[in-house]
């Protein structure tokens, strides 16, 4: 669980250390505690362990990866705030999927996959570890591995090369040369290939709106995602659609 108590007055830690209660944090095997005084608002996105265990080892490509916390803080205040942009998301995009009269099963299975890969991306976990161990045998360096495991859980939040730069712990510049030297493509391309997928994912699985797919997905124009869309699967979106 990740976790962060917002209040005027209060604490959190164990009997280890203590951490600054003004950010979150996630759950070691040292247990944490919480106390305030007065009102507080807890946020917290509870993962399910098999899945998320589940994805860390998809990407970091370690089938044997046993996931667990090695830090309760997260790794900067930059990914904190990232987490909490993350939260809000999540936290908004359920309840407005909780108030349509039909569920979408794959939009919250994407909530699912999107809390997880936040928290992954923001704690020092051994997912972590196993990015930088996968550094040594893989060709794609290490801060391209951050880059893209920042990529796919925040893919469909408003985030910048400035932002992936700030995940991977390299300069904007030096990302850039970085993907084009392993990918053969610049950040903004792998971003946009990864939102492309979720949204054709989507789609494929019957998913109403091909406009509300392209927002969710960082589309602002429908006809320029049309375009990359064509470009990429070699049909317009609603032949996708109709092949549900």
């Amino acid at each position: 669980m990740a976790c962060r108590v917002v209040t005027a007055d209060g604490w959190v830690g164990n009997d280890h250390e203590d951490l600054d209660p003004s950010l979150p944090w996630l759950s070691t095997d040292r247990g944490m505690r919480a106390r305030w005084v007065g009102r507080a608002q807890v946020r917290a996105l509870v993962l399910d362990r098999r899945e998320a265990e589940h994805t860390a080892r998809r990407i970091s490509g370690d089938d044997r990866l046993v996931l667990r916390a090695t830090e309760a803080p997260p790794t900067s205040v930059a990914a904190a705030r990232q987490w909490e942009r993350a939260y809000r998301y999540i936290r908004e995009s359920s309840v407005a999927a909780a108030t349509e009269e039909n569920g979408d099963g794959v939009w919250e299975a994407e909530l699912h996959r999107h809390a997880t890969l936040a928290t992954l991306s923001a704690f020092s976990t051994t997912f972590q570890e196993a990015l930088e161990r996968a550094a040594q045998t893989r060709p794609a360096p290490a801060t391209v591995r951050r880059a893209i495991a920042f990529i796919e859980a925040h893919a469909q939040e408003p985030i910048t090369v400035d932002d992936i730069a700030t995940a991977a712990r390299i300069s904007t510049r030096g990302l850039q040369y970085a993907f084009r030297r392993s990918r053969e493509m610049s950040p903004t391309e792998y971003l946009r290939s990864v939102r492309l997928a979720g949204a054709h994912d989507d789609i494929a699985h019957g998913a109403s709106g091909i406009a509300t797919v392209a927002r969710r997905w960082g589309f602002g124009s429908p006809s320029r995602f049309a375009a990359y869309y064509r470009r990429r699967y070699g049909h317009a979106p609603a032949e996708t659609l109709r092949d549900t």
